[in-house]
């Protein structure tokens, strides 16, 4: 009988998860998960974070998307935004002009967050939106005319690769040291109120460049900023000494639409491109 109660006293015991006071759970022997954390696939993992088990186990965001409060969803590069569930450009976009949902009235175009009547800073109204037709590889040189796959647009003309010293990002051609939705590299965003300059967000221009949209330009030479922000040149023309006309002056040098020196200019050294 004395036997038969010891092996019944060796039987008895906690056969339960081990508990402990930092509040984790040892499961068979398995990793002790945190109080926010569940087992999937033998590992510990957060439900609201996790990619490959967002909000419930071996539920897996797609490409471009990240896990939030346990729910996939896009992450939006180069200066975009996420409204509905696609990236926009609310500086552009007439139906998300400024924000999500802000949509222009008919006839109206988006230009800098804004609803308005005409295309400011040498952009160009295509179908209800006002877009760059020296960069966009959708509108390349003029609405709707579209590079081909592979191709990228510089200076209104498709191609295989940027000029100028601009950098493809995303089919587009871009001077990352100065676009702010791509400076320094592209999809690397400037935040609110900071301007790009030399490659890098600031909160002032430097280099003798000014502060336009969001952008350090130098209005000695930009044909969309020519001699201050907003103050476009005419198709053909350069702008030379901040002042638009046909040719360049100054012993500067015609490169695309713009007047560079080609003696000092790191990107068009000896000559364009």
């Amino acid at each position: 009988m004395a036997f038969v109660a010891a092996v019944a006293l060796c039987a008895c015991g906690g056969s339960g998860p081990d508990e402990t006071d930092a509040g984790t759970v040892a499961v068979d022997g398995g990793p002790r998960c945190a109080a926010s954390e569940v087992m999937c696939d033998d590992a510990c993992v957060d439900l609201q974070t996790d990619r490959d088990h967002c909000g419930t186990c071996s539920t897996t965001c797609g490409t471009g998307e990240d896990c939030a409060a346990g729910a996939c969803a896009l992450v939006c590069a180069g200066g975009t935004e996420l409204c509905g569930a696609e990236c926009v450009d609310t500086d552009l976009d007439p139906a998300h002009c400024g924000g999500c949902g802000v949509a222009c009235d008919a006839g109206e175009v988006c230009s800098a967050g804004t609803c308005g009547l005409e295309c400011t800073g040498g952009t160009t109204a295509c179908d209800g939106a006002c877009v760059d037709a020296q960069l966009d590889p959708a509108n390349c040189g003029g609405c709707g005319v579209t590079c081909d796959a592979g191709e990228v647009c510089s200076a209104g003309t498709c191609g295989l690769e940027c000029t100028g010293g601009t950098t493809a990002c995303d089919g587009a051609c871009v001077d990352a040291q100065l676009d702010p939705a791509n400076c320094g590299g592209c999809g690397v965003a400037c935040g609110a109120g900071e301007v790009c300059s030399a490659g890098t967000c600031g909160l002032e221009c430097t280099g003798g460049t000014t502060a336009c949209d969001g952008a350090c330009v130098d209005a000695q030479l930009d044909p969309a900023n020519c001699g201050g922000c907003g103050v476009a040149c005419g198709a053909g023309e350069v702008c030379s000494g901040g002042t638009c006309g046909l040719s360049c002056a100054g012993g500067t040098t015609q490169c695309g639409s713009t007047c560079v020196d080609a003696q000092l200019d790191p990107a068009n050294c000896g000559g364009c491109g």
